[in-house]
C-alpha cells in the first residue's frame, strides 16, 4: 500500500498525500478539514492556494480533493470535492513591500 504524506515533507508539492489508484496510477490527494458539521453554516467553504490549484489543474486525472467534517468528532465524514462542479472566488492578495 502506497501512501505518504507529502505536506509533512514540504508544502510545494500541492498536495498532501501520495497514494496509488486501483491500478497503481499516482493520486494525489488534498485534504481540507474542518470541525464543522456538514449541515453547519460555511461548512461549504475552504481556501485553496494558487499552488494546490496550479497542481489540480496540471494533473486534472490523478487530483483529488477530499472535505473532511467533524473532524474532532467520534463520527468524522468525508466527501471528495470535483474542483469542475464548485463556484470559485478570489479571496486575497499577495502584497509585496519594495525593498529600497
Amino acid at each position: 500500500n502506497h501512501l505518504t504524506h507529502v505536506a509533512e515533507i514540504s508544502t510545494t508539492y500541492g498536495y498532501d498525500i501520495e497514494s496509488v489508484d486501483e491500478s497503481l496510477g499516482l493520486l494525489f490527494l488534498e485534504v481540507k478539514t474542518t470541525t464543522r458539521l456538514p449541515s453547519d453554516f460555511g461548512s461549504n467553504s475552504f481556501h485553496i492556494s494558487e499552488n494546490e490549484y496550479n497542481c489540480y489543474l496540471n494533473n486534472k486525472t490523478q487530483y483529488q480533493v477530499v472535505r473532511v467534517y467533524d473532524i474532532e468528532g467520534e463520527k468524522p465524514t468525508m466527501q471528495y470535492v470535483d474542483l469542475e462542479r464548485v463556484e470559485m472566488k478570489p479571496d486575497g492578495f499577495l502584497v509585496k513591500i519594495p525593498t529600497t
